[in-house]
């Protein structure tokens, strides 16, 4: 056997340079193709709007006649594909819900006005456009880039960060600089005729508004869809079949419209001419090009966008701006060359500086998605990726998550100077045993994974802590929650970086899980993860409360603090700007939450000082309001090992969830403050078992929005549907 491996061996090596330049061979062939497959893109992008041009120099006169027929050729595309998808089932296929969503009820009626409001796009562009130079029809188009904006705050929600907004000025501005001869002449030279620039442009403008409004209506229909569905795409080409139906429903109507205002000729005159016109070789050649173009480009934006990166089509969208508008400067088949301008190739450039800085975000692109996490996580440069391999940035369907807290082995028999950690440790395997049937989202634990505090913290040098005692307790919990098959995040307690950390502890800490505050996205929330201990640390009542600390210990935890304190507020901000249309939840998780019971409570040791309570859920709630009046915030954590909560305001609750190991239970007779201290614990009643350890399973809905519940392990069930769990959990 031994033989036969290493021949077997020497022939894999013989043949790998073989593979190898195949496989270079295959990479190049396959590089080829997608350089092709841009290049065809750009070439018809740029060619679409080079026919529209000429076609309307024999065909303008008839232009309501030209968008009915051009209609009926989308009619039968769209008819062809939606039939094709129907025949091979493919996964995204249009289905009865599909066919019941586009043909009725709200969603019917925005579908129906998207239509209409194209119809009067088709029906009324070719009249202006045919009345203006050919290089002005490219420049006027990047008007949509305004409306669209406009348009999709209001209908849409969505928010615009402002180098989006200066975008948007740069490229009103770049139109404005292309056309300004023009504007200033008042008047152009359209095949040997003075036409009035001013009328002819302001009607263009208003075909862009309405061709931006069409584009929004359409999405927001497929938004609703998305959020009535589960988030299920609906099928693309029964959504663009309906639209055309709607479409020609519209142009239809809009004969009479075409008879009274945008041609002098009588409807027998009309069609009598429009069939000369077309019987001519010529033209007829043309206009059936004009088709081509249009279905070609058509089939290769969708080529384009399935096999190139979003941002190569959209810089080839920006290129094709500026390369049309240039080519109508050279002779053309019936079109004068124009004279070149100077305003226009400056214009141009700020076009595309405006359109590339409105489309910032897509030209940064999504951060590299690691390998699959299914087990401990390890944040670095304060963010990671679930490594799902959808977009944990967009809503894709209900959705949960389970949260752990202080499985903190060795706690149970600490008081007893005992160093064994055996109940917390069959509690955390029991634990891993019974998520694992779950399979959610991710799993978090949030803080105090060992009882023993890390060396070099005041508190290890205080109880004088045994750090072969801590590794051992760390290592058993990382054995045990290694097994967990979904993701599990980590968020630092105080018994992970101590009461008062400084940089020794939290560099400790890094070296093993990673940072100890960072963000990450699921299931299109936000969620931060952050450094409660930074903070507490610093507070006026942290000595009585924690000890003293050394003034170095001092002056790193305010600098790192501080720090935390700059990301965080980006992080808000960022989350506050966002652009999506629906109000996915935010999600903050720490160890000490900023209180337990009420918003107003005093101080103690289980919860955050009220000046800093106050500063850091304000901070939340003001993102909050600028993300719209839909958005919550949940805020979760753990440090009692009890269960808590409670709401500030009407949009941001907190939750306190027990602990996976050791739950503690309060003195009969202690006060309401002394129950927010440690003073207020009757330690002799804790416990570490399957009736009293346990989890917080939270459901995401679209429905009934966050949902949680918190199991003992022996209660946890074997399954969960989040949309309906959640229904009978607040039922």
């Amino acid at each position: 056997t031994g033989l036969g491996a290493s021949a077997a061996s020497a022939a894999a090596a013989a043949d790998a340079p073989k593979h190898a330049s195949t496989e270079a061979k295959r990479k190049g062939s396959e590089s080829w193709a997608l350089l092709l497959v841009a290049l065809a893109f750009l070439v018809s992008t740029v060619a679409n709007r080079i026919i529209f041009r000429i076609v309307l120099v024999p065909a303008g006169r008839f232009s309501h006649l030209l968008a009915t027929t051009t209609n009926v050729v989308y009619l039968i595309l769209f008819m062809a594909r939606y039939k094709r998808e129907q025949r091979s089932r493919s996964k995204h296929g249009a289905t009865s819900s599909d066919l019941s969503f586009a043909l009725r009820g709200r969603s019917a009626w925005l579908l129906s006005a998207s239509g209409i409001s194209q119809a009067s796009v088709f029906a009324v562009m070719p009249f202006f456009a045919s009345r203006l130079p050919g290089s002005m029809l490219p420049v006027m188009s990047q008007t949509a880039v305004p409306f669209s904006l406009i348009l999709s705050i209001l209908l849409l929600g969505r928010r615009y960060d402002l180098v989006q907004c200066l975008g948007t000025c740069i490229v009103l501005l770049g139109v404005a600089v292309c056309s300004y001869p023009k504007w200033a002449s008042g008047s152009v030279v359209v095949a040997g005729s003075a036409i009035s620039f001013v009328e002819n442009a302001l009607g263009l403008l208003g075909t862009y508004f309405f061709n931006s409004a069409s584009l929004v209506l359409r999405e927001k229909a497929m938004v609703r869809y998305k959020e009535e569905n589960n988030g299920k795409e609906i099928s693309g080409n029964l959504l663009n079949l309906v639209h055309s139906m709607w479409q020609a429903f519209a142009l239809f109507l809009l004969w009479p419209f075409n008879f009274a205002l945008l041609t002098s000729m009588a409807p027998g005159a009309y069609f009598s001419q429009a069939m000369v016109m077309g019987a001519q070789p010529v033209n007829a050649a043309l206009i059936m090009l004009y088709w081509a173009v249009n279905v070609l480009y058509v089939m290769l934006t969708v080529t384009a966008i399935s096999k190139l990166s979003s941002v190569a089509v959209l810089l080839i969208q920006a290129i094709s701006t500026p390369v049309a508008a240039l080519l109508f400067c050279l002779h053309l088949p019936m079109l004068p060359a124009e004279p070149f301008s100077w305003y226009l190739a400056f214009g141009l450039v700020v076009i595309l500086t405006g359109f590339l800085l409105f489309e910032h975000k897509r030209l940064q692109g999504p951060a590299a998605k690691p390998a699959t996490s299914t087990g401990p996580v390890k944040p670095l440069q304060r963010t990671f990726d679930l490594g799902s391999g959808v977009n944990e940035e967009q809503w894709s369907g209900d959705w949960f998550f389970v949260q752990m807290s202080d499985a903190q082995l060795g706690m149970l028999h600490c008081k007893d100077n005992d160093s064994t950690h055996v109940e917390e440790l069959e509690m955390a395997r029991l634990a891993v045993e019974k998520i694992k049937r779950l399979r959610p989202k991710f799993v978090i634990h949030t803080g105090d994974l060992a009882d023993e505090f890390p060396s070099g913290s005041a508190e290890a040098k205080a109880r004088g802590a045994v750090s072969e005692r801590r590794e051992a307790q760390l290592a058993d919990a990382m054995q045990a929650f290694d097994g967990l098959g979904v993701p599990l995040v980590s968020c630092c307690g105080n018994h992970d970086i101590g009461d008062r950390p400084n940089e020794s502890t939290i560099e400790s800490y890094r070296s093993k899980f990673g940072d100890d505050y960072y963000s990450f996205w699921a299931g299109g929330s936000l969620c931060l993860v952050l450094n409660s201990m930074l903070w507490s640390s610093l507070e006026p009542d942290a000595e009585r409360l924690f000890g003293k600390a050394g003034t170095v210990d001092l002056r790193e935890a305010k600098a790192l603090a501080a720090e935390q304190d700059r990301w965080l507020q980006e992080q808000l901000d960022k989350f506050g700007a966002s652009e999506q249309v629906s109000a996915p939840p935010l999600l903050v998780f720490s160890h000490m939450t900023p209180f337990l019971h009420q918003p107003d409570e005093p101080k103690g040791y289980f919860n955050m000082a009220p000046g800093l309570r106050g500063r850091l859920l304000t901070a939340v709630q003001a993102a909050l309001e600028k993300r719209g009046s839909r958005s919550k915030c949940h805020w979760f954590g753990g440090h009692l090992h009890r269960n808590a909560g409670g709401m500030f305001g009407d949009n941001v609750e907190v939750v306190v969830t027990s602990a996976v190991g050791t739950v503690l239970a309060d003195r009969p007779d202690a006060s309401k403050e002394e129950r927010l201290n440690v003073s207020g614990i009757d330690f002799t009643r804790s416990r570490c078992a399957p009736d009293a350890s346990g989890v917080r399973v939270v459901c995401v809905t679209r429905e009934h929005g966050v949902v949680h519940r918190w199991f003992s392990l022996d209660s946890l069930p074997d399954t969960v549907d989040p949309a309906v769990d959640a229904a009978r959990w607040l039922g």
